[in-house]
């Protein structure tokens, strides 16, 4: 058992929606007061600046809150503005995505912003399907922004929010038991408040990520523990077991051939082959070829110098046609 509590709430808010006005109220109350308490200090929640935001959320798709509070700054003070970050370049752009993983998204984001500057003289919009049509931005970071940035009430469901709205108003023994999408967000509408949104939304994130987590839930220390259907029954997930060493994902190889460019700036396609494979030989350049031709399509190198060298894109015309000749 999670909880030393002898028996969880009998009633499902989803079966008995009569509920909904008894429960909610309180629920949001505890939420709010626990929040005010132990919500945790993140630099983008001190601010409304819609880039500011934009920025946030783009960094916090899969990748852990930590590593995003320590670029954030950093990240700012090399673009502090949209038209900052329209006129960079995409090599430069990548290189200041240093230790982020993931880089597309620092692509997406650049992309954004020349979108944004070049539609709206840098302004982000303040409607859904505008947000929807730009790069990077999809149905969860359209509403972040626009509850974060402008204070739109509009429901914001993440993970952890799905998590915790899930066993709260569903009796779940396991976390195959969950909610579907389509449930959690009609439960997201029917408990956001009409004023306090933004930080209830903060609260049942951060409730997700320090209390309601996903393998170990501390129910002793939840503020919400007495209203959740789950506090008694939910079992933890099993520890898994490692598995045996898999092949190297594609993704990885791709992360470490931007990654080498960074800091060498230029590389031959030998360099890059014996920088993935130490006993790299010619059977391995198809391997490689195609990997470099995903890089390119995405915008992430460019070929240089008779297309026998790959750099990072530092300019718009150095992404050429990719037909470089195999070397020998």
């Amino acid at each position: 058992m999670i909880c030393s509590k002898a028996h969880a709430p009998s009633w499902n808010i989803l079966n008995h929606p009569n509920k909904q006005l008894d429960v909610i109220p309180v629920l949001n109350r505890k939420l709010l007061r626990w929040y005010q308490r132990q919500g945790r200090d993140l630099p983008w929640r001190s601010t409304s600046d819609p880039y500011h935001i934009l920025v946030s959320e783009i960094m916090l798709q899969q990748t852990q809150v930590e590593r995003v509070k320590t670029k954030f700054p950093h990240w700012l003070q090399r673009y502090p503005t949209m038209h900052s970050l329209a006129r960079s370049t995409p090599g430069a752009v990548l290189r200041a995505w240093q230790g982020m993983g993931y880089n597309r998204r620092a692509l997406q984001l650049h992309a954004c912003a020349v979108q944004l500057v070049e539609r709206f003289q840098g302004d982000i919009p303040r409607d859904y399907s505008t947000l929807r049509s730009l790069p990077g931005i999809g149905p969860y970071t359209s509403n972040a922004i626009l509850c974060f940035a402008f204070n739109i009430r509009v429901v914001v469901i993440d993970v952890n929010v799905t998590r915790v709205l899930s066993r709260i108003f569903h009796r779940q023994h396991t976390e195959s038991d969950r909610l579907g999408a389509q449930q959690v967000a009609e439960l997201g509408r029917a408990c956001l408040p009409r004023r306090a949104y933004r930080n209830w939304t903060h609260a049942l994130m951060d409730l997700g990520a320090l209390v309601c987590t996903a393998r170990s839930p501390r129910c002793r220390e939840c503020p919400v523990r007495n209203e959740c259907a789950s506090c008694s029954i939910l079992k933890p997930l099993p520890k898994t077991v490692a598995s045996e060493p898999r092949t190297v994902p594609r993704r990885i190889h791709r992360g470490r051939i931007v990654e080498l460019l960074r800091l060498r700036h230029r590389a031959s396609f030998s360099d890059l082959g014996k920088h993935l494979k130490r006993d790299f030989t010619r059977a391995d350049h198809e391997w490689l070829a195609d990997i470099l031709e995903s890089l390119f399509r995405d915008n992430m190198i460019a070929v240089t110098n008779g297309r026998r060298v790959l750099s990072l894109p530092d300019s718009l015309s150095e992404i050429v046609t990719l037909d470089f000749t195999l070397p020998d």
